[in-house]
């Protein structure tokens, strides 16, 4: 349905490392950095199809934003939880598992 999504944080260093790591337990690995002639840098995290995934510098988005990655399987759901907790995540509940 979508190609893929990009948005800025407050700290790009904190996020990468915080991204590289949970999405890790999804087999989601940086795939490429960006660093553009006006400043700009990111990361674009993917899989065998490339990035889709995208952090960036930039003025942070305000407000509610939903994010939603897909797992394999429960354990996989439960890995990424914990390893984003252990990442400095916060948690809004058990992670659950979607058909």
């Amino acid at each position: 349905m979508f190609d893929h999504i990009d948005f800025a944080v407050k700290d790009l260093d904190r996020s990468r490392r915080f991204y590289t790591s949970t999405l890790a337990t999804l087999d989601v690995v940086p795939f490429t950095d960006i660093n553009t002639d006006d400043g700009r840098e990111g990361t674009g995290f993917g899989s065998l199809t490339g990035p889709q995934f995208w952090i960036g510098s930039g003025e942070a988005i305000e407000g509610r934003m939903h994010i939603a990655f897909t797992a394999k399987s429960q354990k996989a759901v439960d890995e990424f939880h914990r390893v984003a907790l252990e990442a400095g995540g916060t948690s809004k509940g058990s992670p659950g598992l979607r058909p």
